[in-house]
Order: structure tokens, then C-alpha cells, then sequence
């Protein structure tokens, strides 16, 4: 998992020139910065990103995924949000990271994270909740990140799917070079989802319109009532079906890029001299992605239009 071992330190081919993410655009209003200063971390030639959704899910998944070696990340850094505009007033209780390792204080996981999980993968896990006026320009200062050579962007996330009941597969869309697809993992086609998570949203319109090359991968996923505020006691059932949404977009995003990577398909033969693809390069592990709790209520905005999916803390 992200945290899991202690990483080496950032070593100068971690990091690129100084910099921040903010595109040249009259809508640059915000940026991703090195916190505490630096030059910001260069990312692998794929970059996947993950954000607090209606479940909790494309952040907490990032936090699960490993490399199958088990060796740890070539580095972590923690980055910061920076407002370009003037500045404004911002309740503490928005600010900070929604989702923290279980027993751990609310400190102990960074808001936004960076992970170079090994030479050719970056994970950018987003663990904040977004203002709406927000959600347009961080997606321009993520997609920055993959801006000057040819990377190739992931984004995971659970959506409320209309025909989630007849099938659960999680569904991928192609952006970039090739004309828009849209199919299952299984190569079922299916019909496009309608994005309705403001972030998400912002991230899918922001790849295509700057045609970097992404590939989204979305799982069926529920508004939830209610995550954390539990003082004692187990889950509650809301945070049981969040979990196994997050497991589900885990899965089939560990899939995804073992598919994707040419290792994957290079691996060593077994006993029998037949390839042992099943192994992958990366995996997903859920037990570290479970130990992740919401560090306070998560819910639904009941006065968000019904036709979005916005949450707030």
C-alpha cells in the first residue's frame, strides 16, 4: 500500500525543475505545490489519480494499490493546494484530509499525496473534499502534472450508474488519440455513464479538451448517508457498502494497469514453461485500503441539484 515500508528518499530524477501545476489560463486559479517548498516531484509516465467520490472510493483504492514485489514506493511526498485567486474565508472542518489510517490521528494522512510507486507510476490520491467553485481548476492543475511528454493519465473513481442493476462491471472510457470508447473490462459494450461527481466531472472534460490520453475506470457506486462519526462499534452498513465499492474500483484498477503494462505480458514462464501472467506487476491490497476511515462525517449534500452527486464533510 502507499504507506506501507519507508520509502527512499526523493532522489534528483524524483524531482522535476521548480514549478507548480497551474496552467497559463484565465481560469488558473489554483495549484499543486511541494508542501514546504522544493522543486515539485516528477511523475512516471502514468499517472493515476483518485478522489474523494460519492463512496469514498478513488482515493481510498489508491491507498491499496501495491507493487506485487512487495517492495515499497520509490518515494512519497506530500503536496499542497494553493489558491491563485484572493484568498477566502474556508471553514476548518473542510480543510485536512477526509480519510485517515484507522487508529491514527487526523493528521497522519496528507490531504493530497504523491506517490512514484515505482519507474513508470504515479499515484495522486486527492483526500479532501472540493469547494464547487474549486473542482475546475484542480482538474487543470492534475492534468498539468502529465503536461510536456507523452503520459498517459488514469482516472478511478465510483459513479451512480442508471443501469448499474443490469450489469455491475465496472465500465472504462478511452480519451485521447483514438476517438472516445466506452466498454467494460470484460470488452462488453455498454452505454456511457453520466458523470455526474463535480471532480470527476471537471477531470474527464479537463483530459479531453487538453487531449491528454486517459483512461477512466469506473465502478457502480451509491451516494452514501453517512461515513464515520462512530465512536466505538463496527461498521455500519453504509460503510460496509462503500468498502466493497472501494474493493471493486481496487480490483478492477490493479487490472487495468497489469493490462496496460508491457511487463505484465513479458512475465517469466512457470514449471510448465507457460507464462505466468496472473502474477501482474501491481495488486491491489484490501486490507490496507480497509483501514482507512472517514476522519469525520462524510454525507450527502442534500442541497445539491438531484442531478449531481456533490458531498461534503
Amino acid at each position: 500500500a502507499l504507506h506501507a515500508g519507508s520509502p527512499r528518499p526523493a532522489t534528483a530524477r524524483d524531482t522535476a525543475p521548480a514549478r507548480d501545476t497551474a496552467p497559463s489560463s484565465l481560469h488558473a486559479r489554483m495549484a499543486l505545490r511541494l508542501k514546504g517548498g522544493g522543486p515539485l516531484p516528477e511523475v512516471g509516465d502514468r499517472l493515476v489519480v483518485g478522489t474523494c467520490d460519492i463512496a469514498g472510493a478513488g482515493v481510498r483504492a489508491l491507498l491499496g494499490l501495491a507493487r506485487a514485489d512487495g517492495a515499497p514506493p520509490l518515494a512519497v511526498h506530500e503536496l499542497e493546494l494553493a489558491s491563485l485567486a484572493a484568498p477566502r474565508s474556508r471553514d476548518d472542518a473542510d480543510a485536512g484530509a477526509v480519510f485517515f489510517p484507522l487508529g491514527a490521528d487526523g493528521d497522519a494522512a496528507p490531504a493530497v499525496s504523491l506517490v512514484r510507486l515505482d519507474e513508470s507510476l504515479s499515484l495522486l490520491a486527492v483526500n479532501a473534499a472540493t469547494n464547487e467553485e474549486d473542482e475546475a481548476p484542480l482538474a487543470a492543475a492534475v492534468l498539468a502534472l502529465a503536461a510536456g511528454r507523452d503520459r498517459r493519465v488514469t482516472i478511478a473513481g465510483a459513479l451512480r450508474m442508471d443501469d448499474a442493476s443490469e450489469n455491475d462491471a465496472p465500465v472504462v472510457v478511452e480519451l485521447g488519440g483514438e476517438p472516445s470508447t466506452v466498454g467494460s473490462l470484460d470488452s462488453k459494450k455498454r452505454k456511457a455513464p453520466k458523470v455526474r461527481d463535480g471532480l470527476l466531472a471537471a477531470l474527464f472534460h479537463a483530459a479531453r479538451s487538453m487531449g491528454v490520453k486517459t483512461t477512466c475506470v469506473f465502478v457502480p457506486g451509491h451516494r452514501v448517508s453517512r461515513l464515520g462519526g462512530r465512536s466505538e462499534g463496527g461498521l455500519s452498513e453504509t460503510e460496509l457498502e462503500a468498502t466493497r465499492t472501494t474493493h471493486a474500483l481496487g480490483e478492477a484498477l490493479a487490472q487495468r494497469l497489469n493490462e496496460n503494462d508491457e511487463r505484465f505480458f513479458g512475465a517469466d514462464k512457470n514449471a510448465n514453461g507457460d507464462e505466468n501472467k496472473a502474477r501482474g506487476v501491481f495488486r491491489y491490497d484490501a486490507v490496507a485500503a480497509a483501514r482507512f476511515r472517514a476522519s469525520r462525517l462524510w454525507r450527502e449534500n442534500a442541497g445539491a441539484p438531484a442531478h449531481t452527486d456533490r458531498m461534503y464533510t
